[in-house]
């Protein structure tokens, strides 16, 4: 036991402690900035970005029978992925003039 008035003796630390402790304060920033960004940052990849994957995946897919997408794997076991939507799109007005129509309403909603 220490007098009293007089500074307690710290036993010595090994070096593994010491470097331990000298490493908690930068430590915990991390896991404080990762607990603070993390939950927006998942909910951002899986409302907004994954979704947006898989619409551009499903825009090189074939429409199928009755509507909708054909299965992703053709009978051969192979990815059936082709450019035929976006040549549909390219080749026909009708498309053009839907486009330009939904961004005119967008800037005009917008504006």
């Amino acid at each position: 036991m220490s007098a009293p008035g007089r500074p307690k003796r710290e036993r010595p630390r090994s070096a593994l402690a010491r470097r331990v402790v000298a490493s908690a304060p930068g430590r915990t920033e991390r896991i404080a900035k990762w607990l603070v960004s993390g939950p927006p940052l998942v909910y951002l990849l899986v409302f907004f970005a994954i979704p947006g994957l898989i619409m551009v995946l499903a825009s090189f897919r074939p429409p199928g029978e009755f509507g909708g997408l054909a299965p992703l794997l053709d009978p051969s076991g192979g990815l059936d992925l082709n450019l035929e939507s976006y040549a549909r799109f390219f080749e026909d007005t009708l498309y053009a003039q839907i486009f330009l129509k939904s961004v005119v309403f967008a800037l005009a909603t917008t504006l």
